[in-house]
């Protein structure tokens, strides 16, 4: 009596298996893609990137990356981590961007099943996931798992609220998730709108910086906390507190 066949799928299954060395299995090689260019920069130069990430064999690596461009990574498979990316335009450092692996691969990728694994799959690095990947930080140097925390969660309604959330300090935040005194109307509270002082042309760290031009003067809605601006060879930094701004300008080293 001939012995039962096995499902096709089982059987190819196997062969992949016998085909992958063990790097192939517990490495996940992915592509990255930078962000699409937020309104508060969009007169800058051509962005660059410097994107840093945990690989397979725990290793911290850092690569440049240019706007426009994808870049193909080695992760340990099924790791969480946070794919990390700063930004710069010429010598000035601005806000970071990031991605969470593997929570934000790319959905149409995963939804592909069995055969998903027999392609790369791609991380789409996003502006508010870097001020994120930037508590997430805070968390693991005060000795706390970052990954118990919904942080994609707090993106999205970062995003949903039209959020600045980088003025309030990655690291207070970090200090209110682990005391449990975190609260999302802290980063949702209008601002001021205010002038800010007279230059060629102020360029905001944040991505998420709503500023406008009116004639000779730019207009920029400061949320409480710290906002910082550059323009050819000085650095601003905006103090707001309730209805009160303070503003601070000094010689800038324009170095990364």
């Amino acid at each position: 009596m001939a012995g039962k066949r096995l499902p096709f799928t089982i059987l190819l299954y196997a062969l992949l298996l016998g085909s992958c060395s063990e790097s192939e299995l517990f490495s996940h090689e992915i592509v990255v893609f930078p962000p699409a260019r937020p309104e508060a920069w969009r007169d800058l130069d051509p962005l660059e990137f410097c994107v840093s990430w945990e690989d397979n064999e725990g290793l911290t690596r850092e690569t440049p990356l240019l706007e426009g461009q994808e870049l193909r990574i080695r992760l340990r498979r099924g790791k969480p981590c946070a794919v990390v990316a700063r930004v710069f335009s010429g010598n000035d450092r601005l806000r970071s961007a990031a991605a969470f692996y593997p929570r934000d691969l790319d959905s149409a990728s995963e939804n592909e099943g069995f055969f998903s694994s027999l392609k790369l799959e791609r991380l789409n690095l996003d502006y508010m996931k870097g001020y994120v990947a930037e508590v997430a930080s805070c968390l693991e140097k005060i000795g706390i798992d970052p990954w118990i925390y919904p942080l994609e969660r707090i993106a999205v309604e970062f995003s949903l609220k039209h959020a600045d959330p980088w003025p309030i300090l990655p690291f207070e935040t970090a200090e209110a998730l682990a005391l449990h005194g975190f609260r999302i109307d802290r980063y949702t509270r209008k601002g001021l709108d205010t002038y800010l002082p007279k230059s060629s042309g102020w360029i905001p760290e944040s991505p998420f910086c709503d500023m406008r031009r009116e004639g000779d003067l730019q207009k920029a809605m400061l949320p409480d906390g710290l906002s910082i601006f550059y323009d050819e060879t000085r650095k601003l930094i905006a103090s707001v507190r309730g209805e009160q701004v303070l503003f601070q300008i000094i010689p800038s080293s324009r170095e990364p």
